[in-house]
């Protein structure tokens, strides 16, 4: 009996601790699932953001060089000719108006019948200052032309960035030359890339005026007033004072030519009496001659 009671009491235990075994082992399984879902759930979601600020930075890189293409730059010139009775008013008219829009003289040549000057006017203002001459002045022809520089000034900023952008990494690099060669290397690649650099700055700053300014170049000519020539008949007292008139200018020339002949002939009595002196004795000659 002792024997059987023993061995029930063994059955028993080693039962439980199979169920409790088995049940550690399922709940470990769950966990280790749960565990991997909620790794799977983080991985996809971290992917998910990467790929969303991948999509956002390239649509603003898409945005942005839409922005830059619709930005153009439009170079603007124009040429005024008009004509004026006064052209010194006509300068002043001019400076005063391009101060007033923000604009300034370039340059301007002045003479008795013509003025020529270049106006700088902000390309905002181009259409007021049009409007200010047409109305303003007689205008007697007008040419504007443009110049479309979008593309050269996109392609010139783009090699101006990459220029830079090589500066900073040859600056690098000459950090790290150890040798006297290396160093002059280094250095020779260096004036080059920001000599090219600088053309190409200065290429934008003068496409930047240009494009912010336009130029207006005013030739202005001197109005001819021409008089009237009107034929009137002059009857009575105006007659008279005519005749009067007429015979006495007559009298004062025949007394000023008579007066500038006694004047020659007396400053020049020597050189008269030896030419009478000279055309006697040759016509002696002549006669004598003559009669042989």
């Amino acid at each position: 009996m002792k024997k059987r009671n023993l061995l029930c009491i063994t059955l028993a235990l080693s039962f439980v601790l199979s169920a409790c075994a088995a049940k550690k082992s399922e709940s470990y399984s769950k966990a280790a699932i749960e565990n991997n879902a909620s790794q799977e759930t983080s991985i996809s979601s971290a992917g998910m953001a990467d790929n969303g600020a991948q999509v956002a930075d390239a649509e603003e890189k898409l945005e942005n060089q839409a922005n830059a293409i619709s930005d153009k730059k439009i170079i603007t010139n124009a040429n005024i000719y008009i004509e004026g009775e006064d052209l010194l008013k006509l300068s002043n008219s001019i400076q005063q108006k391009a101060a007033e829009l923000g604009g300034y003289i370039e340059s301007e040549e002045f003479s008795e019948y013509r003025l020529t000057t270049r106006v700088r006017i902000p390309a905002a203002k181009f259409d007021s200052f049009i409007t200010y001459t047409e109305k303003g002045f007689t205008v007697k022809s007008k040419n504007v032309f443009s110049e479309n520089i979008t593309n050269a000034y996109v392609d010139n900023e783009a090699r101006l960035n990459n220029l830079k952008a090589q500066e900073k990494q040859i600056l690098e690099i000459l950090k790290k030359a150890n040798t006297v060669e290396e160093v002059l290397k280094v250095q020779a690649e260096l004036y080059k890339v920001r000599g090219e650099a600088e053309a190409l700055e200065a290429r934008k700053k003068s496409w930047d005026r240009q494009v912010d300014y336009v130029s207006v170049t005013i030739i202005a000519d001197k109005k001819q007033i021409i008089p009237d020539n009107k034929k009137t008949i002059i009857s009575g007292n105006e007659f008279v004072k005519a005749i009067s008139k007429g015979f006495i200018n007559t009298a004062i020339s025949l007394i000023l030519f008579v007066q500038n002949l006694l004047i020659f002939i007396f400053s020049n009595i020597l050189v008269i009496g030896l030419l009478i002196i000279a055309a006697l004795f040759g016509y002696r000659k002549y006669k004598k001659y003559s009669k042989k």
